[in-house]
């Protein structure tokens, strides 16, 4: 399930690939895959170790061409040099920050020139409405503590000193999840309506057909995130 699209970030092999804030791995995976020189990090000690298992799995399969090393690393002190890297993905992390335009001039410089980035946050309309239907939404130990703007992220990023090349959105169906949870309870990941729902979201995500329908209609609906590609000149 990817938030970030790699065509549109023209992920390539060869390529020197950063995933700050990588959690679970997806995207540095999907990297990797396409052949590129990938660096994962996380500031979550727990979230490297399953990182490190899943690449360590897949290294041992023939069809995957690319490189890889784990970072256990903050997105704000990180420990590259400047422009190391010729792609960035900094997915669902702006919103846990409060030093979010520091981040994103720090991976800006972390960018080769000529180097892309993809942004990505929850929409603003998906956060305004948990947070009115459940308060705790916002008060989870490592949870959000913001609800961007298009525009403020926007302005930020170009502060930063990036040109915005594409604006998308994405995960449709994961809103109406989200707003069940905190209708039906955050900490009750059981209640039969919430739990129903994730069984059809896990289907969703393996079905072709439902993963087209997401793109084309719900992400124009009820999208769960919105993605911000750039690039550095």
């Amino acid at each position: 399930m990817l938030t970030v699209d790699f065509d549109l970030l023209d992920v390539r092999p060869g390529l020197d690939f950063l995933d700050a804030g990588c959690g679970g791995g997806r995207h540095a995976f999907e990297a990797y895959r396409r052949g590129a020189r990938v660096v994962a990090m996380d500031y979550d000690l727990a979230e490297c170790k399953k990182v490190v298992y899943s690449f360590s799995s897949a290294s041992r399969g023939s069809d995957v061409l690319g490189e890889w090393r784990m970072v256990h690393g903050d997105v704000i002190l990180h420990p590259f040099k400047d422009e190391s890297f010729d792609r960035v993905i900094c997915a669902e992390v702006c919103e846990h920050l409060h030093e979010d335009l520091r981040t994103l001039k720090g991976l800006t410089r972390l960018l080769k020139s000529g180097g892309r980035m993809a942004i990505t946050v929850p929409t603003t309309f998906s956060e305004a409405i948990y947070g009115v239907i459940e308060p705790f939404y916002f008060e989870n130990p490592g949870g959000h503590v913001r609800i961007f703007t298009p525009w403020e992220l926007a302005a930020k990023i170009r502060a930063a000193g990036l040109k915005i090349y594409a604006i998308r959105h994405a995960h449709g169906f994961h809103t109406p999840y989200w707003l069940l949870r905190c209708i039906f309870g955050l900490e009750d990941e059981g209640h039969p309506i919430s739990s129903s729902y994730k069984k059809f979201l896990d289907m969703a995500i393996m079905s072709p057909f439902m993963t087209r329908f997401e793109r084309k209609v719900m992400d124009k609906i009820c999208p769960k995130s919105i993605i911000f590609y750039a690039w550095k000149p």
